[in-house]
């Protein structure tokens, strides 16, 4: 079972050594403009750099990446053995039969 300890917006600032922490909700559609206008001005004012982490925040969010990371694994992973030695089939093969 997982204990989730909320923190308030400062604690977070303050953990992650920002000064900006914006309240989104892409459900409720709360936030998303001052996040976008934050977010332009940091980019042109080279605050954003490439080697910055990222931080997921929900637990929903982690589980959705993780899954599609799951998925895209598969994926490439059945690319992979489609090509290992199997032979090709393209739509002009079907077209013969």
């Amino acid at each position: 079972m997982v204990d989730h300890k909320w923190i308030s917006i400062e604690e977070l600032s303050e953990y992650l050594g920002i000064s900006a922490v914006i309240r989104t909700s892409a459900k409720k559609n709360a936030g998303i403009e001052e996040f976008e206008q934050l977010l332009e001005q940091m980019f042109f004012h080279g605050e954003i750099r490439s080697e910055d982490e990222v931080v997921i925040t929900s637990m929903r969010h982690k589980e959705a990446l993780c899954e599609a990371y799951d998925s895209l694994k598969m994926a490439a992973d059945s690319y992979r053995m489609i090509n290992a030695g199997h032979k090709r089939i393209g739509p002009a093969s079907f077209m013969h039969s």
